[in-house]
């Protein structure tokens, strides 16, 4: 067919044009592009909660195959049958919409962002929040995921969202953990609280300026402030089970430099960035609602880890939060929202670990409170029964996990028995010996004596009555390579 001239001219032309813009196009044009996960380039982890995903474990809607949670909220007393006991009025909020929740589900997944909440405080509902009340206690809940993080002969980063609207340390926080070992809930609390890894460090993001008191958070702080800002407080770091805590007589020195614009509408967040090395630790932040400048906060510089590699842990802090000292906040009753979990590095085996359900039981005499532990003795030794074990053969070693309370006696020994097998004893390692101290251990165990599918332990001590709480079995590395 015959194509006239004028028509010739424009096919041409649109040709030329075409490979004139093939030519001149940016690299990667005509390709999709992906964002790095969690905005890291080497990323052996990253967790973004799209959607709930929950397993039916104490890990409410994350997906517990990933995480573990572990909650030590404040209520311990033999004599009044508190065992690791919860206040049960709440309520999430977040980016949730307002839902009354259980202890059980108090962890929700709602438009693409992790929620969690604690309350303090047996006299705060939801229908009285603002009240101003010294009956709270402290309290932490922790999450992990399973996914080792290496750091060994490098600065490694971690990454994460969370919405930081700490009325400050007499109220409720975000605190930021890593340790050697996934022994449940590790914390520190001036000198009466004492669960302590074998090594680790704390992050307490707790550190809060008024309006018009911005610089004292720090040098690079501005007193023009119009609303709260935060940064860090201070750091703790445990090596052999010893800690070294300013707000327990430490010297571990926390140089502080700038600070971030607290979040003032639910579900607006802060991102933090912590780089870690053996020796030192660096963290960044962003003003609430955004991802950019980082804005260097804080600097330990001779931190003096003793370990390189172990897991990370997302913190939701209180004390007494109702109490009316910081900053006239009232958080007794709060919800935290996080985002955008992840750290670089090489991508190392997952381990598997298996919950044993909380207790979930009344206590005598408080309506407001619920059991998550169980006390244990010599005489009536606790049986605790961890179902749906998979992963024995694979596994490189095995871990018994567990919180325990010790009220008379210091220091004891722990016994345990897994499956009817003949009790093996775990001496004390701490090198104080203090009672009345919630504790943290992770004790290795044989994996000869753990079946696939139902187990049953029993724990004591036969020196003194135990509370013990948050229990699991680890199938150390059985869950194998996961690429993010």
């Amino acid at each position: 067919m015959d194509i006239p001239p004028a028509a010739r001219f424009a096919l041409l032309l649109a040709a030329a044009i075409a490979a004139v813009a093939i030519l001149f196009a940016a690299p990667g044009a005509g390709r999709e592009t992906h964002r790095a996960p969690c905005g890291l380039a080497d990323a052996a982890f990253c967790a973004t909660f799209n959607r709930p995903a929950g397993t039916g474990n104490r890990s409410g809607e994350l997906d517990g195959t990933v995480w573990g949670v572990s909650r030590e909220l404040g209520f311990n007393n033999l004599g009044q049958h508190q065992y690791d006991a919860a206040v049960n009025s709440l309520e999430i909020t977040g980016s949730c919409p307002p839902e009354r929740v259980t202890v059980d589900t108090d962890i929700k997944i709602c438009r693409g962002e992790l929620n969690e909440v604690v309350n303090d405080n047996p006299d705060v509902t939801p229908f009285s929040q603002g009240v101003e009340s010294g009956a709270g206690t402290v309290t932490s809940l922790a999450m992990y995921p399973k996914q080792p993080f290496d750091f060994s002969g490098r600065t490694g980063t971690v990454v994460f969202d969370v919405s930081d609207d700490s009325g400050g340390s007499h109220a409720a926080w975000p605190e930021f953990w890593i340790t050697n070992a996934p022994a449940p809930d590790p914390f520190a609390h001036l000198s009466t609280w004492q669960a302590l890894p074998q090594y680790g460090f704390g992050i307490r993001l707790d550190a809060v300026c008024a309006r018009g008191q911005g610089a004292q958070c720090g040098p690079d702080c501005s007193s023009a402030n119009t609303g709260n800002v935060v940064t860090v407080n201070d750091a703790i770091v445990v090596r052999d089970y010893a800690e070294n805590d300013p707000e327990n007589n430490g010297d571990v020195r926390t140089v502080r430099y700038g600070c971030v614009r607290e979040p003032t509408r639910p579900g607006e967040l802060n991102h933090f960035d912590v780089r870690v090395s053996e020796n030192r630790i660096e963290v960044y932040g962003t003003n609430a609602g955004t991802t950019r400048p980082l804005i260097h906060l804080a600097t330990v510089p001779d931190a003096a880890l003793g370990f390189t590699r172990g897991l990370i842990w997302l913190e939701d802090v209180h004390y007494n939060a109702n109490k009316g000292v910081d900053v006239g906040a009232r958080q007794a009753l709060h919800t935290f929202t996080w985002d955008d979990v992840g750290f670089d590095g090489p991508v190392l085996p997952r381990d598997l670990a298996f919950d044993a359900a909380d207790s979930d039981g009344k206590v005598p005499g408080y309506p407001q409170l619920t059991n998550l532990g169980w006390e244990s003795s010599a005489s009536a030794p606790v049986t605790i029964t961890i179902p749906r074990v998979t992963g024995v053969a694979r596994a490189t070693g095995g871990l018994l996990t567990f919180n325990f309370e010790n009220e008379d006696v210091s220091p004891v020994s722990l016994r345990y028995s897994l499956n009817r097998h003949p009790p093996r004893s775990y001496a004390w390692p701490f090198p104080d010996t203090m009672t009345n101290s919630p504790r943290t251990v992770a004790i290795p165990i044989p994996l000869s004596e753990v079946r696939t599918g139902t187990n049953h332990i029993k724990i004591w001590s036969d020196q003194d009555a135990l509370i013990v709480s948050n229990v699991d079995l680890i199938m150390r590395e059985a869950g194998g390579i996961v690429r993010p």
